[in-house]
């Protein structure tokens, strides 16, 4: 996807380090059809198949990886391509062709084994598959001696050379991490060893999990040997899918990353320097850019690289587990529900009173909702909540799981997924981080308005999910003015894209969602129905031009962290005094009568209300005008924001 190429059928070409007998490498090269494996090589020999037959090259790669012990010799010759052969890697030299020298781009007539894997390192494929040993890309600063692989010195490339488009690396330390990031700076994509093997790691821990509930199971009597077995073989496909989908969102949340690391870069630079005052992050160690290069990047608009962002997941994760287990978080009833999630659903559900027991019931919390919030949220989401909000790690994992819950993240995450062929990848990743925006809205929205140590997850979510069902459902009827042009404008794109029609209209209102806890607080205080208070919301919003406002503040250029904290708090400010205003409204209602039966009556009400405060609203709108008219500062706004407050309270 992230090469664009959303059609599963096209052929993707492929250099492999390994063979068919080697786990990682064969059930690699088994994942599709498609693949055009045009050149492989392992300990002993070297396979050329310029221009493969796709289908004869898949049913002879299942046959070899059959066999026990089968190396490139063992492949059917007839079956490869003009130009192409098997060469074992003791001759002295290699006749090449005149189709190898054109498919993979290799020099000279005649070449020493070592010579030609050389060429094949720096094929122009789409993918450079690592499923051997050894390490075979470093970086131009870095020499052989540093790698200690001796083996491979005269094979070793450096990362400025490799064109194949993607490096998958199934094995271990195929690439040093500077190799990895100079190829990243270079367009590769790329991530590193450890997060491209990931899924065997958490395999293992899916089914010690599970072994330890079913060992409990019998031992209490529930269960017998049999049983045990049987659950075990039922179980394998849904581990398999949670281990899958928890893999595939740490690669996409990688990817998400990269995307967004050049605006959010002085988020980054925090981030890490936190991680080292803390004396938790090595920074030479892990080749994180100096504050320097960082400077460098923020100035040229470049971010941080896939490799590099990888390692600040990991430190993020393994940092995030070790503070709630520290904390009393996963001791939560609500959150303890997370338990549910990380077992196959059928064992979950029919055993969940024995699970709530699990010996490693903390930790399998801590580690799920670290994974989860990072995969969703991303590295510097926690440490922005904590500058921004100046709360306690605890109440931010609570305001988030909160807000996740209460706006369905992860149900509209599967359906933005599920969409995976219909749209692009770049469109999939606007929509999801348009998403983490309103999540990162509603977190800061429950922190705000709740005291420390206070915020009551199951309370709140029961209290407010209902109403955003609500408002989003009747959303196009209530909003007005450009926020109903842009609702309509996205609507009309999304269904394009081929997207459903309630994914659409969903997408479309992220933005209109973005104040529903403060109309919701409203209906609390002011004891109306939601669709009347959510009308005047949106209404008072468009005739005082406050929606217009709010993107000016959005667009406000930010040169330091202190302007970032500044800009949010103009905006709840700005969310707060609208919630006031509303409510001043609404008191002056008759009760008897829906304002959401109709926009007449929404329309006379707030006239009323205009009428009444003519002076402070003149006031207002003539500094509105001045903002058109000029390139308004911080201060403006400030002043701005204190003017309404005054009209607020009139």
């Amino acid at each position: 996807r992230e090469l664009g190429l959303t059609n599963t059928q096209q052929p993707l070409t492929v250099v492999g380090i390994g063979n068919m007998a080697g786990d990682i490498f064969g059930n690699g090269m088994l994942l599709s059809k498609s693949l055009q494996l045009v050149a492989a090589f392992d300990q002993s020999t070297i396979f050329i198949d310029p221009n493969p037959d796709i289908e004869a090259a898949f049913k002879e790669r299942q046959r070899l990886f059959s066999l026990p012990n089968a190396t490139w010799s063992d492949y059917d010759k007839s079956l490869i391509s003009t130009g192409g052969g098997v060469f074992s890697r003791h001759v002295k030299t290699i006749q090449t062709t005149s189709e190898m020298r054109l498919k993979l781009q290799i020099g000279g007539l005649r070449l020493t084994p070592n010579e030609l894997i050389h060429y094949l390192l720096k094929a122009p494929v789409d993918v450079l598959w690592n499923g051997g040993t050894g390490t075979y890309i470093k970086a131009s600063a870095e020499n052989h001696a540093e790698i200690a692989d001796k083996a491979n010195d005269t094979l070793r490339i450096d990362g400025a050379e490799v064109q194949a488009k993607i490096v998958a690396e199934g094995g271990n330390l195929g690439m040093t991490q500077l190799g990895r990031v100079e190829y990243a700076m270079r367009g590769g994509l790329s991530n590193t060893d450890f997060c491209d093997n990931s899924a065997s790691v958490d395999c293992s821990d899916h089914e010690v999990n599970l072994k330890i509930l079913l060992q409990e199971l019998m031992r209490q009597g529930i269960i017998d040997n049999a049983k045990r077995k049987e659950l075990l073989k039922e179980s394998a496909e849904e581990v398999m899918q949670l281990v899958l989908l928890n893999n595939y969102r740490q690669i996409q949340a990688i990817g998400m990353a990269y995307a967004e690391s050049g605006q959010r870069i002085e988020d980054y630079r925090r981030y890490i320097d936190s991680l080292i005052v803390e004396g938790k992050l090595d920074r030479e160690l892990e080749y994180i850019p100096a504050d320097e290069e960082i400077s460098k990047r923020k100035i040229s608009g470049a971010g941080f690289t896939r490799p590099e962002l990888a390692i600040l997941l990991a430190y993020c994760k393994n940092d995030l587990k070790e503070e709630l287990m520290a904390s009393h978080v996963p001791d939560d009833p609500y959150i303890a529900g997370e338990l549910l999630r990380m077992l196959p659903s059928s064992v979950a559900q029919a055993y969940a009173p024995q699970l709530a027991q699990h010996q490693l019931k903390r930790e399998m919390i801590a580690t799920y909702v670290a994974n989860h919030l990072v995969n969703f949220m991303g590295v510097t989401f926690l440490h922005r909540m904590k500058e921004a909000n100046a709360a306690a790690l605890p109440d931010i994992i609570k305001a988030y799981i909160t807000a996740r819950d209460i706006f369905h993240l992860e149900n509209f995450w599967q359906a933005v997924e599920a969409a995976n062929h219909t749209i692009s990848e770049e469109s999939q990743r606007n929509l999801l981080l348009a998403y983490t925006q309103l999540i990162r809205v509603g977190t800061s929205w429950i922190l705000a308005n709740h005291a420390a140590g206070q915020i009551d997850v199951a309370r709140c979510v029961a209290l407010y999910s209902p109403g955003v069902e609500i408002i989003l459902k009747e959303l196009p009827l209530l909003l007005v003015g450009e926020r109903l042009e842009i609702w309509e404008t996205r609507f009309a794109e999304y269904r394009q894209w081929g997207l459903d029609e309630k994914l659409a209209s969903w997408a479309a209102g992220i933005e209109g969602m973005t104040p529903v806890l403060a109309v919701l607080q409203t209906v609390e205080t002011a004891q109306q129905p939601i669709l009347d208070v959510a009308k005047v919301f949106y209404e008072l919003g468009d005739r005082l031009n406050l929606y217009w406002f709010s993107q000016q503040i959005e667009q406000l250029p930010t040169e330091n962290h202190w302007q970032a904290l500044a800009k949010e708090g103009y905006r709840d400010e700005l969310e707060r005094q609208q919630r006031r205003l509303t409510a001043a409204i609404l008191a002056m209602h008759n009760k008897d009568q829906s304002i959401a039966q109709g926009d007449e009556a929404c329309q006379a009400h707030i006239r009323a209300w205009l009428n009444q405060y003519q002076q402070g609203i003149h006031r207002w709108r003539m500094l509105t005008h001045e903002f058109e008219l000029s390139s308004p500062d911080f201060a403006m706004y400030a002043v701005a924001l204190r003017e309404l407050g005054q009209l607020a309270l009139l």
